[in-house]
């Protein structure tokens, strides 16, 4: 897994295998040592949801959730570049863009 961020967008990047994990409906989790007292642990999740991607952060947990149809769908169309893509208010002003892709570069150099 990683994770692009830029301003007001954050970019997630999956594996096939991943991908095939969150279909099966097992988590994804990544942990960070930031410092000796700071962690930072990542997870994808799939969910049976209306929102096909929220974001959510509790205490040093980011928890991406995705819709499982949203899941079946990206799986279907691979390979492509085409990931999942929403937006989540934060402000009234501001958006919070959400993407979630799988690297078919890995893919291609696999075989």
């Amino acid at each position: 897994m990683n994770l692009r961020i830029e301003e007001q967008c954050f970019r997630f990047r999956i594996s096939k295998e991943e991908l095939k994990k969150l279909l099966a409906g097992e988590a994804l989790k990544q942990k960070s040592i930031l410092s000796e007292s700071s962690i930072l642990i990542i997870n994808i999740i799939s969910k049976t949801q209306t929102d096909i991607l929220s974001l959510v952060f509790v205490n040093n947990h980011m928890t991406l959730s995705v819709q499982k149809a949203a899941i079946e769908d990206l799986y279907n169309t691979l390979p492509s570049r085409e990931g999942i893509q929403s937006s989540q208010d934060v402000r009234n002003e501001q958006a919070l863009q959400l993407i979630l892709e799988v690297d078919i570069r890995t893919q291609k150099r696999r075989k």
